[in-house]
Protein backbone atom coordinates (compact mmCIF):
# COMPACT_ATOMS: atom_id res chain seq x y z
CA UNK A 1 0.00 0.00 0.00
CA UNK A 2 1.23 3.43 -0.42
CA UNK A 3 1.61 6.66 1.61
CA UNK A 4 1.21 10.09 1.54
CA UNK A 5 3.60 12.73 2.72
CA UNK A 6 2.68 16.49 3.15
CA UNK A 7 5.45 19.08 4.08
CA UNK A 8 4.83 22.57 4.46
CA UNK A 9 7.68 24.76 2.96
CA UNK A 10 5.74 28.65 4.01
CA UNK A 11 3.38 30.39 6.27
CA UNK A 12 -0.20 29.88 5.80
CA UNK A 13 -1.95 33.12 6.85
CA UNK A 14 -2.17 36.18 4.30
CA UNK A 15 0.67 35.12 2.76
CA UNK A 16 1.86 32.78 -0.60
CA UNK A 17 1.52 28.87 0.17
CA UNK A 18 3.55 26.48 -0.63
CA UNK A 19 3.10 22.94 -0.13
CA UNK A 20 4.87 19.97 -1.39
CA UNK A 21 2.73 16.12 -1.18
CA UNK A 22 4.61 13.30 -1.71
CA UNK A 23 2.78 9.64 -2.76
CA UNK A 24 4.69 6.56 -2.64
CA UNK A 25 2.28 4.21 -4.42
CA UNK A 26 2.76 0.02 -4.03
CA UNK A 27 5.65 -0.90 -6.02
CA UNK A 28 5.67 -0.73 -9.52
CA UNK A 29 8.07 -0.85 -12.60
CA UNK A 30 7.92 2.23 -14.94
CA UNK A 31 10.10 2.83 -18.03
CA UNK A 32 10.31 4.97 -21.02
CA UNK A 33 8.36 2.76 -22.87
CA UNK A 34 5.49 3.12 -20.24
CA UNK A 35 1.89 4.88 -21.23
CA UNK A 36 1.70 6.69 -17.75
CA UNK A 37 1.45 10.14 -19.51
CA UNK A 38 -0.83 8.84 -21.80
CA UNK A 39 -2.98 7.37 -19.14
CA UNK A 40 -2.98 10.58 -17.09
CA UNK A 41 -3.42 13.09 -20.22
CA UNK A 42 -6.46 11.04 -21.55
CA UNK A 43 -9.62 12.54 -21.23
CA UNK A 44 -12.45 11.78 -19.23
CA UNK A 45 -15.60 12.84 -18.00
CA UNK A 46 -13.90 15.16 -15.83
CA UNK A 47 -10.97 16.10 -17.96
CA UNK A 48 -11.18 17.58 -21.15
CA UNK A 49 -7.98 19.13 -23.66
CA UNK A 50 -8.41 21.78 -25.89
CA UNK A 51 -6.52 21.03 -28.95
CA UNK A 52 -2.90 19.00 -28.50
CA UNK A 53 -1.44 18.28 -25.27
CA UNK A 54 1.49 21.00 -25.23
CA UNK A 55 2.46 24.00 -23.45
CA UNK A 56 -0.68 26.30 -23.28
CA UNK A 57 -3.03 23.76 -23.87
CA UNK A 58 -5.94 24.05 -21.82
CA UNK A 59 -7.42 21.41 -19.69
CA UNK A 60 -10.85 21.39 -18.22
CA UNK A 61 -11.50 19.48 -15.00
CA UNK A 62 -14.79 18.75 -12.73
CA UNK A 63 -15.72 17.46 -10.03
CA UNK A 64 -16.91 17.04 -6.62
CA UNK A 65 -15.22 20.03 -4.32
CA UNK A 66 -15.79 21.46 -0.52
CA UNK A 67 -15.09 24.43 0.51
CA UNK A 68 -15.54 24.20 4.22
CA UNK A 69 -15.13 27.48 6.13
CA UNK A 70 -18.62 28.44 5.68
CA UNK A 71 -20.43 24.90 4.45
CA UNK A 72 -19.93 21.57 4.95
CA UNK A 73 -21.57 20.44 1.96
CA UNK A 74 -20.22 19.02 -1.30
CA UNK A 75 -20.37 21.33 -4.23
CA UNK A 76 -19.25 21.06 -8.13
CA UNK A 77 -15.91 22.54 -9.13
CA UNK A 78 -13.97 22.89 -12.03
CA UNK A 79 -11.14 24.80 -13.18
CA UNK A 80 -9.36 25.78 -16.46
CA UNK A 81 -5.97 24.86 -16.22
CA UNK A 82 -2.90 26.13 -18.58
CA UNK A 83 -0.24 23.87 -18.83
CA UNK A 84 2.73 25.72 -18.98
CA UNK A 85 5.72 22.97 -19.44
CA UNK A 86 5.27 19.07 -20.17
CA UNK A 87 8.65 16.60 -20.46
CA UNK A 88 8.01 12.79 -20.91
CA UNK A 89 11.32 11.69 -20.38
CA UNK A 90 11.83 13.46 -16.92
CA UNK A 91 8.62 13.11 -15.95
CA UNK A 92 7.08 16.05 -15.04
CA UNK A 93 4.44 18.66 -15.82
CA UNK A 94 3.76 22.02 -14.58
CA UNK A 95 0.48 23.53 -15.04
CA UNK A 96 -1.51 27.35 -13.33
CA UNK A 97 -5.10 27.60 -12.95
CA UNK A 98 -6.28 30.31 -14.74
CA UNK A 99 -9.90 30.23 -14.00
CA UNK A 100 -12.05 28.69 -11.51
CA UNK A 101 -14.60 28.44 -9.09
CA UNK A 102 -12.97 27.15 -6.08
CA UNK A 103 -11.24 30.38 -5.59
CA UNK A 104 -7.86 29.32 -6.80
CA UNK A 105 -5.69 32.64 -6.77
CA UNK A 106 -2.47 32.34 -8.37
CA UNK A 107 -1.80 28.96 -8.20
CA UNK A 108 0.85 27.25 -10.27
CA UNK A 109 1.87 23.52 -9.74
CA UNK A 110 4.22 20.67 -10.37
CA UNK A 111 3.78 16.97 -10.92
CA UNK A 112 6.55 14.74 -10.70
CA UNK A 113 7.39 11.03 -11.21
CA UNK A 114 10.74 10.29 -9.13
CA UNK A 115 12.36 7.06 -10.17
CA UNK A 116 13.06 4.67 -7.25
CA UNK A 117 16.38 3.31 -6.06
CA UNK A 118 17.60 -0.70 -7.05
CA UNK A 119 16.85 -0.31 -10.75
CA UNK A 120 13.33 0.80 -9.93
CA UNK A 121 12.80 -2.47 -8.17
CA UNK A 122 11.05 -0.21 -5.51
CA UNK A 123 8.45 1.56 -7.04
CA UNK A 124 8.78 5.21 -7.47
CA UNK A 125 7.44 8.49 -5.63
CA UNK A 126 4.90 11.20 -7.11
CA UNK A 127 5.32 14.28 -5.80
CA UNK A 128 2.90 17.01 -5.84
CA UNK A 129 4.03 20.56 -5.58
CA UNK A 130 2.23 23.99 -5.75
CA UNK A 131 2.40 27.54 -4.86
CA UNK A 132 -0.87 30.11 -4.59
CA UNK A 133 -1.92 32.51 -2.81
CA UNK A 134 -5.06 31.25 -0.14
CA UNK A 135 -8.10 30.42 -1.45
CA UNK A 136 -11.09 31.82 -0.71
CA UNK A 137 -13.67 29.68 1.20
CA UNK A 138 -11.35 27.48 1.71
CA UNK A 139 -9.59 25.70 5.06
CA UNK A 140 -5.92 24.44 4.41
CA UNK A 141 -6.98 21.62 5.54
CA UNK A 142 -10.00 20.77 3.07
CA UNK A 143 -7.57 22.15 0.11
CA UNK A 144 -4.96 19.22 1.11
CA UNK A 145 -7.49 16.56 1.37
CA UNK A 146 -8.46 17.27 -2.02
CA UNK A 147 -5.06 17.13 -3.19
CA UNK A 148 -4.67 14.19 -1.81
CA UNK A 149 -7.57 12.46 -2.88
CA UNK A 150 -6.39 13.87 -6.49
CA UNK A 151 -3.33 12.37 -6.02
CA UNK A 152 -4.32 8.96 -4.97
CA UNK A 153 -6.37 8.49 -7.82
CA UNK A 154 -3.13 9.41 -9.82
CA UNK A 155 -1.11 7.46 -8.59
CA UNK A 156 -3.57 4.26 -9.14
CA UNK A 157 -3.91 5.30 -12.83
CA UNK A 158 -0.43 5.04 -13.15
CA UNK A 159 -0.04 1.64 -11.62
CA UNK A 160 -2.79 0.80 -14.19
CA UNK A 161 -1.07 2.29 -16.95
CA UNK A 162 2.02 -0.19 -16.34
CA UNK A 163 0.12 -3.20 -16.12
CA UNK A 164 -0.01 -2.48 -19.94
Amino acid sequence: MGGLQLCALGPLNDVRIEQNLIYTPKPFAINSQSSISGSLMADDPQQKWQGKIRPWCIRYCAGPATPTNDSSTTTFGWANENLLAIDPMERYLTYEINESNMGFDNYVATIKVLLGDNDNQNGCEIEWSFVANPMKGWKLEDFISLLRSNLDTMAKRMEEASQC
